[in-house]
């Protein structure tokens, strides 16, 4: 159970004092009933409504995107678009779990639950991830070697090594 004002205020509405001014002047209903009580605990699962605008009360957030090219996997940036700027939902603590590069598109899981991401991404936990590469020119022997010894990138960034399938019009790296 936690503050009404607490959950609306992580769901993006505005600051806990924003929010309390919103319940103190009837615009927030629980599974119907408006409620003006800033401290009133909800539930998992209740039905919350601000101003008309519905959700449930969830401890964590999971979102699927298809990331296009020209926005980044970051939480802010002052340069470019972020995930979390062609997402809807405002819930505070979202971020997303992994990277894809700028010109990358592809599955994107954004989340606020940070035991799922330590999970994900822990080498420890050898999560196999499968990329399809499309190169204008064919990999040569000695490409493949690099890729499946761990390539670096970034100048110091070494990356695990990889599996290449190579297919009829792309490559598989897992």
């Amino acid at each position: 159970m936690d503050r009404l004002d607490k959950v609306i205020s992580n769901k993006g509405f505005g600051s806990r004092k924003e929010v309390k001014k919103l319940i103190k002047n009837g615009f927030v209903l629980v599974n119907g009933e408006i409620v003006y009580e800033d401290s009133f605990k909800v539930l998992d699962d209740d039905l919350i409504s601000v101003d008309g605008i519905e959700f449930v009360n969830v401890e964590f957030v999971y979102i699927m995107l298809n990331k296009p090219s020209g926005v980044i996997s970051a939480t802010k940036d002052d340069l470019h678009q972020t995930v979390l700027d062609i997402i809807d939902d405002k819930t505070k603590g979202l971020f997303p779990i992994g990277r894809l590069d700028i010109d990358t598109e592809g599955f994107c899981l954004i989340s606020n639950d940070g035991n799922l991401a330590h999970r994900i991404l822990s080498p420890k936990k050898h999560i196999p991830k499968t990329y399809i590469v499309k190169s204008e020119s064919l990999l040569s022997i000695d490409d493949i070697k690099k890729f499946e010894e761990g390539i670096t990138i970034d100048k110091d960034e070494k990356c695990l090594p990889a599996i290449i399938n190579i297919k009829e019009d792309h490559y598989e790296l897992t």
